[in-house]
């Protein structure tokens, strides 16, 4: 059958297309560069057609299959997507502007340098999609959940994502300005290079948002506002100088980020938060001694307090104890093992993670 043959039989309706589909299986369809202009393809079964370069422009895809499905270049502006399934499309450079894909399923996607400016996403799944350098400036993407997914260099500027879920993704350089994050959650999270001016991030649940870059010991924090303005302060001298009073509600915990290590770090954060404190996660389990020693002498100076897990940092206690003496600095030692042998490690009460709340008041008022 010819290409013309398919693009009309396409055309008569998704009953008779998906018929057809049906019984021929295993025919690769090749629809390149077709002209899809406002088609009704409602519930049509496109898994795995070669839609590169078509134009779908204002088509009604309501409900469609297009698992694998290949878009790249395509012209779907005002497309209505909504409840389609496009989990593994590779949508390359394609043109989502102003589409209707609430509810829709992108798991897996690769989107790159697509655009979806002004789309509607409400509800939609981009777990694990690739959104390098997508475009979603204005896109409505509240409740869209969001895991696993790459968005470095991303553009999110005025982007609702409102009661959203954005866990374990890159946003690496993503363009976060005037966006809305309320109600939502942000966790687990790459924040390198972020622009994040003017925010809304009122009831979000924040965590364990990392700060540097990749191949460096992770740092993270637990505050998507102050994630930029703690990365200046690591890497400038002089910033560090001016707000070192601002500074003073930092609580640099050095704990290694290991397996299992989730829930006992995240119930330290809450309990540092919970005392008006916001924490700052080094992962002293994963750098070499030159680069501890470099980075505890900076970080050191511009925070209120540190709380040390003596496991993780015995082979390192010296380091320790010797920027934090130049640092002024308060340290507080909690251990995972009440039966750990802290001797010679550390002087005042080693605390248990069971034991936080007490642990908060032996750091400095604020």
């Amino acid at each position: 059958m010819t290409d013309a043959m398919l693009l009309d039989r396409l055309k008569d309706g998704a009953e008779a297309w998906n018929g057809w589909r049906a019984a021929h299986h295993d025919v690769d369809i090749d629809l390149a560069g077709a002209d899809l202009t406002r088609a009704d393809l409602r519930r049509a079964d496109l898994v795995n057609v070669n839609l590169t370069g078509a134009c779908l422009k204002s088509a009604r895809l309501i409900g469609a299959n297009l698992v694998g499905a290949v878009l790249n270049d395509a012209d779907l502006r005002q497309a209505k997507l909504s409840e389609a399934c496009l989990d593994d499309v590779s949508a390359v450079r394609a043109s989502f502007i102003e589409a209707d894909l609430h509810y829709t399923r992108l798991i897996g996607a690769n989107l790159t340098q697509s655009s979806f400016y002004g789309a509607d996403l409400t509800g939609s799944d981009l777990s694990r999609a690739q959104l390098y350098r997508a475009d979603l400036r204005w896109a409505n993407m509240r409740e869209t959940v969001i895991v696993d997914a790459n968005m470095t260099d991303a553009d999110l500027y005025h982007a609702d994502l409102h009661s959203a879920c954005l866990r374990g993704v890159d946003l690496t350089q993503a363009r976060l300005d005037l966006a809305t994050l309320a109600d939502g959650e942000i966790t687990g999270c790459h924040v390198y290079g972020v622009s994040a001016w003017d925010v809304k991030l009122a009831g979000t649940e924040q965590g364990d948002l990392i700060i540097t870059q990749p191949g460096e010991p992770t740092i993270a924090v637990d505050d998507l506002d102050a994630a930029q303005f703690i990365n200046l302060l690591i890497h400038s001298p002089a910033l560090r100088d001016r707000v070192a009073s601002v500074s003073a509600r930092l609580a640099l915990v050095l704990a290694a980020r290991v397996p299992g290590c989730e829930d006992r770090l995240g119930a330290l954060s809450q309990a540092l938060q919970g005392a008006g404190w916001i924490s700052v996660h080094y992962d002293i389990g994963a750098a070499e001694r030159s680069q501890i020693q470099a980075t505890l002498k900076s970080t050191m100076r511009f925070c209120g307090a540190a709380v040390i897990d003596v496991e993780d940092t015995a082979p390192h206690i010296d380091l320790v104890k010797e920027a934090a003496q130049a640092a002024d600095l308060p340290v507080l030692a909690i251990t995972r093992n009440p039966d750990f042998d802290a001797a010679g490690l550390v002087e005042g009460p080693l605390r248990a993670y069971q034991d936080l709340r007490p642990m908060t008041r032996d750091l400095p008022k604020l």
